[in-house]
């Protein structure tokens, strides 16, 4: 069995994703999602409801179509901080903002981070030993050993 499914687990797995898609596209519930029940499928319908509500009153038109339930965002926080790496760098983002050097090159920083925090107000230049597929605006990266 293992064998003729290893054989096949390409189709299996695309297989699985689309019919997960077509459940979507015609209930526009997404059962896949961590944490599904009922008790929070029944509180978000209860909030589209008032969402739908609020829109009817509101001159403004904010056509609500779909109840695209992400279950696992009910309970959860808004964010995940790695306290140490999160406040260096917007600590050392905001320091370059206020020396407003005339330029800042960075090693090794990852780009969610420090790279991230600076690139939303200034140019930053990068190198980095590892690649970096995008295109970045206000980010000039440059892949290089410096070793």
């Amino acid at each position: 069995m293992n064998v003729i499914y290893g054989k096949y687990q390409v189709f299996f797995e695309k297989a699985n994703r689309h019919f997960w898609q077509y459940i979507y596209l015609y209930t526009g519930l997404e059962f896949v999602c961590r944490g599904f029940s009922l008790k929070k499928y029944f509180k978000l319908r209860s909030d589209l409801n008032q969402i739908k509500q609020q829109a009817c009153k509101s001159e403004l038109k904010f056509p609500v179509t779909k109840l695209r339930a992400c279950y696992s965002d009910l309970n959860s926080g808004a964010g995940e901080l790695p306290f140490h790496y999160f406040y260096q760098d917007l600590y050392i983002a905001q320091r370059i903002f206020l020396n407003n050097p005339v330029s800042h090159i960075d090693i090794g920083s990852r780009i969610d981070g420090l790279v991230a925090h600076v690139a939303s107000f200034r140019k930053i230049e990068v190198y980095d030993i590892r690649p970096l597929p995008y295109k970045i605006a206000n980010v000039v990266f440059v892949q290089k050993d410096l070793i």
